[in-house]
């Protein structure tokens, strides 16, 4: 006897065959993170900064949907920046 739910071992074979699907799940995973970290945020510069990754997330999983390469790399970029802007911040409060 196994514990998992009927059909899950079609949906995995469906993501793992879907390299998109995947991604956009894994996204649709951090959001919640995110937010998490929104509402704890104790600047200003923090909070947009979050704010500005939580919309380049959202149009990274709709880049996961439409399946577009160029724009699903800007997004990680872009978000890549976002985050050291994040961490550098974080670390500038904590230091003051």
């Amino acid at each position: 006897m196994t514990d998992k739910k009927p059909g899950f071992s079609s949906i995995l074979q469906i993501l793992k065959k879907d390299p998109w699907k995947r991604r956009a799940q894994e996204l649709r995973a951090a959001l919640p993170d995110i937010e998490a970290q929104l509402r704890d945020a104790r600047s200003d510069t923090e909070r947009s900064l979050l704010t500005a990754l939580l919309e380049l997330k959202q149009q990274q999983i709709g880049a996961a949907a439409r399946q577009s390469h160029s724009e699903w790399n800007r997004c990680s970029a872009e978000a890549a920046t976002l985050e050291e802007k994040i961490n550098a911040a974080r670390a500038e409060r904590v230091a003051s």
